[in-house]
């Protein structure tokens, strides 16, 4: 037992001469930090230094989250938008200048150009959007806003403008704004019968 006090006593005091010299390399003079193990082994300086980093990274994760959600509801007006410009061609292309179709009882057949328009924004997500109808004849030339009987086409374009989009830039310039629009848009062309 006394042995194993005497080596103990040896360990201990070359514990603290080990101890000694460390602190004094990491002294305050020498710059670097010193390590202080009876605390739980923080380095000095360093409180607080979680907080600051994750500030750091919060910022870098919302502004990613918000990306991410902007491009997703881009993604969903873009994909209304063409929903609604194919159910709108498919709508006008039955309602011709020679409609005939006795199940159409609500008074569209044939349909005017504000007729096919105001379908198109009654879509569901559509209320938002312009919608732009043109004709064309059955030799392909354009009609305008003539509507054309049997074998002629219908041509529906919805556009949405995605006005809040952050730090986009605009047009071509190299500089940032704080919002932008996008214009999100679709076509779709069918045919008369």
């Amino acid at each position: 037992m006394a042995a194993g006090n005497a080596i103990r006593r040896k360990m201990d005091g070359a514990v603290k001469r080990l101890d000694r010299m460390v602190r004094s390399l990491f002294s305050k003079d020498s710059g670097l930090p010193i390590r202080d193990c009876r605390n739980g082994g923080n380095l000095s300086g360093e409180e607080g230094s979680e907080i600051v980093e994750f500030a750091l990274s919060a910022v870098l994760l919302f502004a990613f989250l918000f990306g991410v959600t902007a491009f997703c509801v881009m993604l969903f007006m873009r994909s209304t938008a063409a929903e609604a410009a194919r159910e709108t061609s498919r709508w006008a292309s039955v309602r011709g200048t020679d409609c005939n179709n006795p199940q159409i009882t609500d008074g569209t057949c044939p349909a005017s150009l504000a007729q096919v328009a105001a379908y198109g924004q009654s879509l569901p997500g559509a209320a938002g959007m312009t919608v732009t109808v043109q004709y064309f004849t059955p030799a392909g030339a354009s009609a305008g806003t003539t509507n054309q009987g049997e074998g002629g086409a219908v041509k529906v374009t919805v556009a949405y403008t995605f006005a809040s989009v952050p730090l986009m830039p605009k047009s071509n310039a190299l500089s940032f704004s704080k919002t932008s629009a996008i214009t999100l848009s679709s076509t779709s062309q069918s045919v008369i019968w």
